[in-house]
């Protein structure tokens, strides 16, 4: 502003400034009174300047183990009310964050790295724009067995799978990591026939992309051949709801098991790993006696420990009713091969605290039950058990029935 232009360029209303960047402000100051020219007048300038704001931006990218569904990183912007944000697996700046990038996120499926960078543009200009790059991560899933078995002659090997496109490198002298793999693995899977264990290292590494230490999967498993298989150990015998329950621990290298019962060969269990079978045959009342064989092929072990057992049935209640005041009568049905009955109850479902009965004689099948709360619940379950030359076999409990203790 001049004193030859002041009247028609300038006003007397201040500037202003709302959003982020500089506005000059020229300024003159007229007489109000007398001669107004170039040496009456006092001119200058200055400035407003508004900054941008910073945005913040919570960033996470990805790390996780090959399960077949798709994956991407999470951007969360604080501050702006509208912003776009832009991806790309090349690298994004002011220049070109429009035509390089997408608002579509990248995902990865496979086994790998996926490196994404963004950029964070927001709409008015207040808001300095932000950059940066995340990575996806998935390794690939190995799932590893081990061999376990008998020597026959032949040769043998763990059993190694990759999923995610990955291939798998072995090694039976040292740990494989990312840095040695290359040096130290073969992809030829080891094998052993002798009697003896050979542990197996391996690693799984992407068939693709770029690849370090955070996109491989490690581990190791073993090969063991035996002379023979090793006698089993008969855990125990117990009376379910549909039978006898017999369990006992796992061999290494059996193919699978016999069980005998009274010195006849009851079942073959064909699966190493099945350690329990429930002989639904077993009478009630009745003495039987069980041992445990383990095989593999037609190479049998010697017989595990033989262990006796009475099956006692179960039996229900009939009636649970609170049958006066702070008490409460339970009736069940008849074991006529039982020596007498179990009764427990408690105000805890799951029975801690709980307290027992014994009733003696398989035709006494009810019992009244006093000293009890007043307004509470009690739940209550019934066993039978017969006694054996002083050992006590016990049924399974019946299902459990619950009272409030109202009177």
């Amino acid at each position: 502003l001049t004193s030859s232009n002041y009247s028609t360029s300038g006003t007397t209303t201040k500037p202003t400034r709302t959003n982020a960047g500089t506005t000059t402000v020229y300024y003159i100051a007229v007489p109000t009174s007398g001669t107004i020219n170039a040496n009456t007048v006092t001119t200058g300038s200055t400035t407003i300047t508004i900054n941008k704001l910073s945005m913040t931006v919570t960033a996470t990218g990805y790390s996780g183990t090959y399960d077949g569904s798709s994956h991407t990183v999470t951007l969360k912007v604080s501050g702006p009310s509208s912003y776009k944000v832009y991806y790309s697996t090349s690298r994004l700046t002011s220049s070109n964050y429009s035509t390089s990038g997408t608002t579509t996120k990248p995902t990865r499926t496979n086994a790998g790295q996926t490196v994404v960078y963004y950029y964070i543009k927001e709409s008015t200009g207040n808001y300095n724009d932000v950059s940066g790059n995340l990575y996806i991560y998935i390794k690939p899933k190995v799932t590893a067995t081990a061999y376990a078995g008998v020597y026959d002659g032949s040769s043998h090997a763990a059993t190694v799978t990759a999923a995610g496109s990955a291939k798998l490198y072995y090694s039976t002298s040292t740990k494989l990591t990312y840095s040695n793999y290359k040096s130290r693995g073969t992809t030829t899977k080891p094998t052993r026939r002798s009697v003896g264990t050979t542990t197996v290292y391996y690693i799984a590494v992407p068939t693709s992309g770029t690849i370090n230490s955070s996109d491989v999967t490690t581990g190791s498993t073993t090969i063991t051949i035996l002379d023979r298989l090793s006698t089993p150990t008969l855990s125990s015998l117990t009376n379910s709801s549909s039978g006898v329950t017999v369990k006992w621990k796992k061999v290494a290298g059996a193919s699978g098991y016999y069980i005998y019962r009274n010195g006849s060969k009851l079942k073959t269990i064909t699966s190493g790993s099945t350690v329990s079978y429930t002989d639904t045959g077993a009478k009630n009342g009745t003495k039987y006696q069980y041992k445990i064989y383990a095989y593999s092929g037609s190479t049998k072990s010697y017989a595990s420990s033989t262990k006796t057992i009475y099956y006692v049935s179960a039996v229900s209640i009939s009636s649970l009713k609170n049958s006066s005041t702070k008490t409460m009568t339970v009736k069940w049905g008849k074991n006529s091969k039982a020596t007498g009955y179990q009764i427990q109850y408690s105000t805890s479902s799951g029975f801690s605290n709980s307290k027992t009965v014994t009733v003696s004689g398989a035709s006494k099948v009810s019992k009244t039950i006093s000293s009890l709360t007043k307004g509470k619940k009690y739940y209550v379950r019934v066993r039978a058990y017969k006694t054996v030359s002083g050992t006590k076999y016990y049924s399974a409990w019946s299902s459990t029935k619950s009272v409030k203790i109202s009177k």
